[in-house]
């Protein structure tokens, strides 16, 4: 006995003794048994009609998705669509899901980044960080295993054997990870990458500000290396260095992704599909960030030329009911054509929603494509009924091309307009470049 304990502890260095307490942070690693069964048809994750609610308001109806290993999604769409409602039913922290089904493929763990920062943890950043990673889950079995082989020396022989079976596995698997060595070195480059210093690593979390425990919270949901990993604008705290290497980072990502975000070129260099929710509806395409403006666009053109032939053909179908509607001898071709008239209006209603949901996905593509190039603009009225833009970069055409949204400008007591309105040239409004 002593003897094969004795060669059993010399194959490999003892795990170092520390602390395996969870402290709060921006990261759930979620392992909810009600979401995970056997049928998944080899996807890491399914959704299958999923529903979302916010009050009485639907979100999303029927959803589909199938996200496979190696699928890296980003989860694009105007602001209030439901993109982060959906990453939280997906992470089943939500009760807004209202229909479908979430599945998490057996055995697959899910991780989450949360739009919250790191709360209540004291430990060393590099502590903090490494706390949930393989490396970490790997040494903590390896000094269970080791306890119980200690337990074992004194039974029966079968016993000893089987305990240093498993002390064997354990460290087998630790080694197959390179050691805690190994997993503090990932650690560090990871922190290093979202623009901690080597003096920080050492640092309490508690004496960071908000912004720098958000990037804890994503440097700690990344060393998980989940099968499925949830990041919800994880480039919202991050200067552009800390972005561009987030975005190579992910590019490697070896299981599934799932990420919302306004960060085109984040996306476009992290992820290999896009599925947009807009309007209640969730539609997914192939390709990155590019490809995915490019399928779009043509699909805005397909859907107005569809209501644009549905609404010349309503037009005629109306002219010719009522030209010869109320003649006896043209009675049938004049009902043949209100029941034709019918199915074009659901078809037409259909489409108006379609149209106008695009329109509303491709102002906040345009606003994802600004705010990645700094084109944050100011607005400002000067004089009566006139408006400054300010750009604070150059503008990228000799004809501006601005993101806007919805807002009343005017004066008080006079006619107000939108800001669209100004844009398109409805009202006089005054352009100062700011380079």
């Amino acid at each position: 006995r002593a003897h094969c304990t004795l060669a059993l502890r010399r194959c490999a260095p003892r795990p170092a003794r520390r602390s395996c307490r969870l402290a709060p942070a921006a990261v759930a690693a979620v392992a909810s048994e009600l979401r995970v069964t056997a049928d998944t048809a080899g996807a890491l994750l399914l959704l299958e009609g999923v529903g979302l609610r916010a009050g009485a308001a639907e979100l999303l109806s029927g959803a589909d998705l199938r996200v496979t290993k190696g699928q890296r999604w980003a989860i694009v769409g105007p602001n209030g669509a439901g993109k982060s409602t959906l990453l939280r039913a997906i992470a089943g922290e939500t009760d807004a899901q209202s229909d479908g089904m979430v599945t998490l493929h057996p055995g697959a763990q899910m991780g989450f980044l949360r739009q919250t920062a790191v709360a209540g943890s004291t430990r060393p950043v590099l502590e903090e960080a490494s706390s949930m990673s393989r490396v970490a889950a790997a040494a903590g079995k390896a000094r269970e295993a080791e306890a119980a082989l200690e337990a074992a020396e004194g039974d029966e022989a079968h016993k000893l054997v089987k305990a240093a079976g498993v002390y064997a596995d354990a460290l087998a698997d630790l080694e197959a990870l390179g050691g805690e060595e190994a997993g503090e070195a990932l650690a560090a480059r990871v922190l290093k990458g979202l623009g901690f210093s080597d003096a920080d690593l050492t640092r309490g979390c508690d004496t960071f500000s908000g912004g720098w425990q958000m990037r804890i919270g994503l440097a700690k949901v990344l060393l998980q290396e989940p099968e499925v990993l949830l990041l919800d604008e994880p480039s919202n705290h991050l200067d552009a260095a800390a972005k561009t290497w987030l975005g190579d980072y992910l590019a490697s990502y070896p299981y599934s992704l799932m990420l919302v975000s306004h960060d085109a070129p984040l996306m476009e260099a992290a992820c290999t599909h896009v599925a947009e929710v807009s309007s209640g509806r969730l539609s997914s395409y192939a390709g990155g960030w590019k490809a995915f403006q490019q399928l779009r666009a043509q699909k805005m053109v397909n859907d107005r030329s569809e209501l644009e032939k549905l609404d010349k053909e309503a037009a005629e179908l109306e002219a010719f009911i009522r030209r010869f509607g109320a003649k006896a001898t043209m009675a049938a071709q004049a009902n043949s054509r209100k029941l034709r008239l019918a199915k074009l209006d659901v078809r037409r209603q259909e489409l108006r929603a379609v149209v106008a949901s695009d329109r509303q996905a491709a102002i906040a593509s345009e606003a994802a494509e600004a705010a990645s190039e700094g084109g944050e603009a100011a607005l400002a009225l000067v004089g009566s009924g006139r408006m400054a833009v300010k750009l604070h970069k150059p503008p990228r055409s000799t004809r501006e091309q601005l993101v806007v949204s919805k807002a009343a400008v005017g004066h008080n007591g006079g006619p107000s307009a939108t800001l669209d309105d100004a844009v398109l040239g409805d009202i006089d409004f005054k352009l100062d470049r700011h380079m």
